[in-house]
């Protein structure tokens, strides 16, 4: 059973993940996020990997790939340098996946 824990992206957002005993993968930029993330789908021993959201939004395409071959879960984290909420808009799905419902959809974001 796969218990590593891997953070990527900038050193400033992902260090404080190294008091929970995650492995840092530090990168500079998108190009950086997007291989890091292609080599941490290759990897059999992983279960988690974290990567700020802000970050994510421009490797979505190698967030996606990730998603497809890798058995290990990607968190979207959520940061004070705000995003387009993809974050919580994931975690909702992962959440609604796992118990039946959305618990974090809220009666705003359920009205078009």
């Amino acid at each position: 059973m796969s218990s590593k824990i891997v953070a990527i992206g900038p050193k400033d957002v992902i260090s404080c993940f190294a008091s929970i005993g995650a492995e840092l993968r530090v990168t500079k930029d998108s190009r950086e996020l997007s291989a890091a993330i292609e080599n941490a789908s290759r990897q059999t021993d992983l279960a988690l990997v974290l990567v700020p959201e802000p970050n994510a939004v421009e490797c979505r395409g190698a967030i996606k790939a990730f998603r497809a071959e890798s058995q290990a879960v990607m968190l979207l984290l959520p940061t004070s340098a705000g995003g387009p909420d993809l974050a919580i808009e994931e975690i909702g799905k992962e959440i609604e996946k796992a118990v039946g419902m959305n618990l974090l959809k809220t009666e705003s974001s359920s009205n078009p």
